[in-house]
């Protein structure tokens, strides 16, 4: 995690930004999101084809693939949220060791019982913020 400095504050700026902000054209949008590719997902991509393993931990996910997962769990849910932007705001196939991660995190105990598909974290993100109240948010987005 600490390899990528500055990712968990570059990736919040994206889903807070993306979908938040009126004020930002749709190029500066997509120009937010390859940004944080270049500067966060691409050396995690770079990370993970070192390590040679499925995860950070190794062969098994560990504290440090639970830790990153939420700021990926959440880019998943930029084309939902942008729906103008689906096809600019997703994570390029040439990440091709990102991608394993993402899926094999989807197979994992913990992902599959508290993890959120896409859509509902779309969903649960736009109400929250609207109101700041995650409990309703979680209520509501069911």
């Amino acid at each position: 995690v600490e390899r990528v400095p500055g990712m968990a504050g570059q990736l919040y700026r994206v889903y807070v930004r993306i979908p938040g902000s009126p004020a930002l054209s749709n190029d500066e949008k997509v120009g937010l999101f390859n940004k944080a590719l270049k500067e966060c997902i691409e050396p995690f991509e770079k990370e993970l084809t070192n390590r040679g393993t499925p995860f950070l931990f190794g062969e098994r996910a560990g504290m440090s693939d639970y830790m990153v997962w939420p700021f990926f769990e959440r880019l998943l849910m930029l084309p939902y949220l942008v729906p103008e932007l689906k096809d600019k705001l997703v994570l390029p196939g040439t990440l091709t060791q990102v991608n394993k991660w993402i899926q094999a995190m989807w197979e994992t105990e913990s992902v599959k019982k508290y993890a959120y598909p896409p859509e509902r974290m779309a969903r649960l993100h736009k109400i929250y913020m609207e109101n700041f109240e995650y409990d309703r948010a979680i209520a509501e987005s069911a």
